[in-house]
């Protein structure tokens, strides 16, 4: 899946950004892109687990497992447009 995919996915679930594409870097940043893509995806639940906890509880939601892999590749020196790529 390419940038441009994900954004349009996210989108026709229900993403809103009023910042027009030229800044499509902070649809990264906003958890309800992040949220609008999973439900466009079809993530749930049960189908994640990732080593990261939020207010003490074990993350779990596809969408913020998501958030936190992509956050940690772009750390590890990867590039937004391989993270996405990786997506299906």
């Amino acid at each position: 899946m390419t940038i441009n995919e994900a954004m349009t996915k996210a989108n026709e679930a229900g993403y809103t950004h009023d910042m027009g594409p030229a800044y499509k870097a902070t649809y990264f940043l906003d958890p309800s892109f992040w949220q609008s893509l999973g439900k466009a995806l079809r993530w749930e639940k049960r189908q994640w687990y990732y080593n990261t906890f939020s207010k003490g509880e074990e993350n779990n939601d596809g969408w913020r497992v998501n958030w936190h892999r992509f956050i940690d590749h772009l750390a590890e020196g990867g590039r937004a447009e391989t993270f996405f790529e990786t997506l299906t």
